[in-house]
């Protein structure tokens, strides 16, 4: 039967101090959870409070001991335990005790005095916690200050345990005193599981849409709220798509959707992948969801410019162009100053193939690059234009598109990536073939980096492929630039543990013969090794085509 203290209309005491108190238990989910109290010296009961030399012995035992009161001749022995603060130096004293896994509560059911003195029960705590002072505690219900004392002394009230800390493991359960009301609580009962049976431990599922945008400062990892409970999330970082992931952005509350990772950390040219996962910590145990989807970043230097003349842009980079008007020269477009700006093409006889550029004095991967067009009417000039690039010091305008079309329709920045991420010593930008477009830039601003830069952190192998041949599976990879070998390992269960099929591999390719190719579903990823036999890892792949069943030996003896 279960009653609740916020009843409208209060029950009547059914019961008298010569009788017992009834109790059952229908309905209540789970199992009184005092049957997973570890035990000490015998004992299993913690806490504070020990008034055995006192004649009405208000010791912590009596709320554990499942006696509601005794009949010694024509006395009643009285069966609480009283925690608060009218015994002076006893001020919030509590009574408790450690489980022996962690559990999860679902339900609290008690018994107060039945007389005028129930009121002592409004305010007190029950709690949960993960270390044995309470530090950590988590109230799982609080009686309130106003609770109906007709209903707490008619006998057994049971409650429903908050929703959040219901999704919670504990290891150390206990009643706490308020400091205005000192409890009289006659029994107490935790129900719930064991953490195991409640949740597997482990959370539901991964984040979910992780992304990593770069700003100034900062890479901000965003993702969903998760739709189950659990505690906690980390993001964590790699400088390979397979990782390992051993650096922790960040850890913080699972209601918690973005965090940042400052890009002063993150070497220039090397390109930083995000995954994310739900955790629940008991004691010191964690139990992990599975990874998310990873979210990449490349740090890159803008190229800036600074010091600028018509012939001298900034440590020996010069202003490559032609055919510009004298106050439309190529400099505009590096000055900083959005109210000027480079025209591509200033002779009316000569409207195509007109470019502005710079010579970076060395290669350079342009991984992006930002635009502003010319900020009045003329703005459309600059929609279409294309970034291109070549490492021809003889005629450097004899080169390719690195970039799209770029559409431009606003007197604002626009910021653009680029579709081909080879080194070029010389960069510019070209004018639509079209005699309507002069492409009048204000400002470009490019973003890159060397490629010594980019590999100066082991890389995992690129363009990873595989294939079923005949009983073996063929996996082929591009080499890394700084690995010694190389390690292709296997999988049977979809990636949750992995055997290592060859290691010390130098050549770029490894064919595989697995046991039973045709009755496992096989996937595979490869790892870079450098000399201090460091790893980063390609994502996992499954080959493609179908295996062939293994021939059929007879032998004869």
């Amino acid at each position: 039967m279960k009653k609740s203290i916020f009843a409208v209309a209060a029950l009547v005491a059914s019961c008298a101090w010569a009788g017992t108190y009834t109790h059952t238990t229908d309905g209540i989910a789970g199992v009184n959870l005092k049957t997973l109290a570890a035990e000490t010296d015998g004992k299993f009961v913690l806490g504070t409070g020990d008034y055995s030399d006192s004649e009405w012995e208000w010791t912590k035992e009596r709320i554990y001991d499942g006696v509601t009161e005794l009949q010694d001749g024509e006395k009643v022995v009285y069966r609480w335990f009283e925690p608060g603060w009218v015994h002076g130096d006893s001020e919030c004293n509590w009574a408790g005790y450690q489980t022996t896994e962690p559990v999860v509560v679902t339900h609290v059911s008690f018994i107060t005095r039945n007389d005028e003195w129930a009121e002592r029960a409004r305010g007190c705590r029950f709690e949960g916690a993960n270390t044995a002072d309470f530090s950590d505690a988590v109230a799982l219900y609080t009686v309130p200050a106003d609770a109906d004392i007709e209903t707490l002394k008619a006998g057994w009230v049971e409650v429903d345990v908050a929703g959040a800390a219901q999704s919670s493991p504990f290891t150390y359960l206990r009643v706490v005193a308020d400091d205005e009301f000192c409890g009289n609580f006659i029994e107490v009962e935790f129900y719930g599981k064991t953490w195991a049976d409640a949740t597997s431990g482990t959370p539901a599922s991964a984040p979910q849409n992780l992304t990593a945008v770069g700003g100034d400062a900062n890479v901000t990892l965003s993702w969903d709220l998760p739709s189950f409970s659990c505690q906690s999330v980390r993001v964590v970082r790699a400088t390979a798509p397979g990782g390992p992931f051993t650096t922790t952005v960040a850890t913080l509350a699972a209601t918690t959707i973005s965090c940042e990772d400052a890009i002063s950390g993150l070497s220039v040219g090397v390109k930083y992948y995000y995954r994310a996962y739900f955790l629940n910590t008991v004691g010191e145990t964690e139990y992990k969801s599975e990874l998310s989807a990873s979210a990449s970043f490349r740090r890159v230097e803008q190229l800036e410019r600074t010091s600028l003349s018509d012939t001298q842009l900034k440590a020996g980079m010069s202003v490559i162009g032609y055919n510009w008007n004298l106050d439309t020269t190529g400099a505009r477009a590096f000055d900083g100053d959005i109210a000027t700006f480079a025209d591509l093409n200033a002779e009316e006889t000569d409207k195509v193939n007109i470019k502005i550029g710079v010579d970076l004095g060395s290669a350079y991967v342009i991984d992006s690059f930002k635009i502003y067009p010319r900020s009045d009417s003329y703005l459309y000039r600059l929609n279409g234009v294309v970034l291109g690039a070549s490492n021809d010091s003889g005629d450097w305008m004899n080169g390719t598109a690195i970039s799209a079309s770029c559409g431009i329709t606003a007197a604002q920045w626009y910021t653009f990536e680029t579709t081909d991420k080879a080194a070029y010593r010389y960069v510019y930008v070209m004018k639509p073939n079209d005699g309507d477009f002069y492409g009048n830039v204000a400002e470009l601003a490019l973003y890159g980096y060397t490629l010594a830069s980019s590999q100066s952190v082991l890389l995992a192998p690129e363009d990873l492929a595989a294939e079923w041949r005949g009983t073996r599976a063929v996996i082929t990879w591009t080499a890394s630039p700084n690995a010694a070998s190389y390690r292709v390992e296997r999988s049977s269960d979809g990636g949750a543990t992995w055997t290592v099929a060859r290691s010390g591999i130098t050549d770029a390719t490894y064919a595989d013969s697995p046991e039973r190719p045709t009755k496992v579903g096989y996937i595979y990823r490869v790892a870079s090794v450098d000399g201090n036999g460091g790893l980063a890892y390609t994502v996992s792949i499954t080959p493609t085509g179908t295996p062939a069943a293994p021939g059929l030996s007879i032998f004869f003896r």
